[in-house]
């Protein structure tokens, strides 16, 4: 029992047993932001506490292509094996090697570890792992995904305060691991701040209706004159501050 994941019923029970008037969390969200946009935020939590629930498994192991280095590595991984009861799954596991790696190379590393080969780029913990010039295709799946979102969202009647809510607490949050991790090119951010954009101002029938201001303008502090949102070109600069 202690191992199964929550239904619907019991994640609407918890969150609507928050106390509406608390104070926002480290999230930025108090209960009653919960309880008002349950209806288009439910599948969001349900997805995310069933990949908690069922995942935070992958690894990846950095080592040199020698035989004697790969042996000690899946002697290891055996050993884990037998210590924990679980099971590698080999036919999620791979192997990537550099680009100009030669073919004996790769043969080598397929007899010893039984894995297959692939090739650059891969997402890894939802990031795109690449060698040489990142390209925009790397963050395709980030925008389908927000796409995906705010077409969900198009379809419900949501005043202009609401559509303003969710894009600071939930699209514009989104990007925010990834951007962490990485700094995407301008025009992955620009397509951001578009779809922002266009789910804010609306559209009727498949048309974005006409937008009255510039993002760029509706991104100052309300007291400067804007509503608030953050600029995701910020985000993105002070995140790779952060790292450096």
């Amino acid at each position: 029992m202690l191992e199964a994941i929550p239904n619907e019923d019991e994640i609407r029970d918890a969150v609507f047993g928050l106390n509406a008037d608390s104070t926002p969390g480290p999230d930025g969200f108090g209960g009653s932001f919960y309880q008002s946009c349950w209806e288009i935020i439910k599948h969001e939590l349900i997805e995310a506490i069933q990949q908690f629930f069922g995942g935070t498994d992958d690894v990846i192991i950095f080592t040199s292509g020698g035989k004697r280095s790969l042996e000690l590595v899946m002697h290891q991984l055996q050993n884990y094996q037998k210590c924990s009861g679980q099971r590698i799954n080999i036919n999620k596991s791979c192997f990537l090697v550099e680009p100009k790696a030669s073919n004996n190379i790769i043969q080598r590393i397929k007899e010893v570890t039984g894995y297959k080969h692939s090739n650059f780029p891969i997402t890894y913990l939802g990031c795109p792992l690449y060698v040489g010039v990142q390209r925009i295709a790397y963050y395709s799946e980030m925008i389908s995904k927000l796409v995906k979102r705010t077409t969900g969202w198009q379809g419900k009647l949501l005043l202009i305060g609401g559509k303003a809510t969710l894009i600071r607490h939930v699209l514009q949050s989104q990007p925010i691991y990834l951007l962490s991790a990485l700094e995407p090119p301008k025009t992955v951010l620009l397509q951001l701040e578009s779809y922002f954009a266009n789910f804010f101002w609306g559209s009727v029938e498949g048309k974005n209706k006409y937008h009255w201001s510039f993002w760029d303008n509706m991104s100052f502090p309300k007291e400067e004159g804007g509503l608030g949102f953050r600029s995701i070109f910020d985000v993105s600069k002070s995140l790779t501050m952060k790292r450096w």
